[in-house]
C-alpha cells in the first residue's frame, strides 16, 4: 500500500486555519464597527448644527420683523437644550446727504445658538444689517 504524507483528500480545515480565519474576521469587524461609530457621531453632530441653524434663522427673522430696532440683547433661558441670544447694535454710517444726516439708520442684528456637545460648547451665529428710519 502507498502511504501519503499530508492532508487526506476528504479532510476539512485544520484548527490553525480556523483560528487564523477568526482572527482576521475579528480585526475586520472591529475596524468596520469603529467606522460605523464615527459615522454615527458625525451624523449626530451634523443634525445638531442643522437644528441650531434653523433656530438661528427663525429667531433672526422674528427679531428683524417683530421687534422695534434698538440696541440691546435678548435671549432664551439657559435651561433649554439650545440657548439663543440676539444682539442688536446701531452702526455708525454717514451716507451721502445734503443735511449731513441720512434718513435711514443701520442696525446690525446677530443671532447665535449655543449647545453643549461632548463636553464643549458649540455655537452657530448669523448676522444681518437692517435699515430703519433715523427719526
Amino acid at each position: 500500500m502507498i502511504e501519503r504524507n499530508g492532508p487526506s483528500p476528504a479532510g476539512g480545515f485544520s484548527l490553525l486555519e480556523i483560528l487564523v480565519a477568526f482572527a482576521v474576521l475579528s480585526v475586520s469587524l472591529t475596524a468596520i464597527l469603529a467606522i460605523y461609530s464615527s459615522a454615527f457621531q458625525s451624523s449626530s453632530t451634523a443634525e445638531r448644527y442643522a437644528v441650531a441653524t434653523q433656530l438661528v434663522e427663525s429667531k433672526l427673522k422674528e427679531v428683524s420683523v417683530t421687534s422695534a430696532l434698538q440696541e440691546g440683547v435678548e435671549g432664551s433661558a439657559p435651561t433649554e437644550q439650545y440657548v439663543w441670544r440676539a444682539t442688536s447694535r446701531a452702526l455708525d454710517w454717514q451716507g451721502p446727504s445734503s443735511s449731513g444726516e441720512h434718513p435711514l439708520k443701520p442696525y446690525e442684528i446677530t443671532v447665535s445658538a449655543f449647545w453643549a456637545e461632548a463636553g464643549s460648547e458649540q455655537a452657530v451665529s448669523i448676522s444681518t444689517v437692517r435699515l430703519t428710519s433715523a427719526q
